[in-house]
């Protein structure tokens, strides 16, 4: 599959003409402020990843998108080697979920908040939400931002919780199988 992120929605005409059909709607959010909400405990261990993470993460995030929101592995190791922070959440040796965030010219952007199907709503998202503002924070960014899916309600609601607002700007995904 094939997949192309309309940022500015000017290539919508021509990915049609070229048999691509919209996917979905993402919507950028955006904080500005320093306030975090309870977040409680969570039974996990939040440390930074590391290079033995990666096969792990990897299968982690295949659980926990589909397909065409799937990273592959070099897109995984490069936002592993690039990222500001980079956080996974460790139970017993058995990683639940992972975090990470790139230098962006006015901030930083949260690319990943992914969490493993087994362990969804246990608090990890939350904490690693948390845990990764305060890493962005203590490296003096203040603009944080954020993309998720129109129709993902349930990280919309995360995403408020934590102050994150909705910008006007709409982001077309298309797709088209190969």
């Amino acid at each position: 599959m094939l997949a192309w992120m309309d940022v500015a929605a000017w290539a919508g005409p021509a990915l049609q003409q070229r048999g691509f059909r919209p996917l979905t709607r993402l919507v950028t959010m955006v904080k500005k402020d320093r306030r975090l909400p309870a977040i409680g405990a969570v039974n996990a261990v939040l440390r930074p990843a590391t290079a033995a993470d990666l096969p792990a993460l990897l299968r982690l995030d295949h659980a926990a998108f589909s397909p065409p929101w799937w990273l592959g592995g070099a897109t995984l190791e490069r936002a592993w080697r690039e990222a500001l922070c980079f956080l996974v959440a460790e139970r017993e040796g058995r990683l639940l979920g992972y975090s990470e965030a790139q230098l962006t010219p006015s901030g930083a952007h949260i690319g990943r908040l992914a969490v493993s199907p087994l362990a969804q709503g246990q608090g990890v998202g939350r904490a690693l939400l948390a845990s990764l503002l305060t890493s962005l924070w203590r490296q003096r960014i203040v603009h944080v931002t954020l993309n998720t899916q129109e129709s993902n309600l349930t990280s919309q609601r995360l995403y408020a919780a934590f102050g994150f607002v909705a910008v006007p700007r709409r982001v077309v995904a298309w797709q088209r199988a190969i």
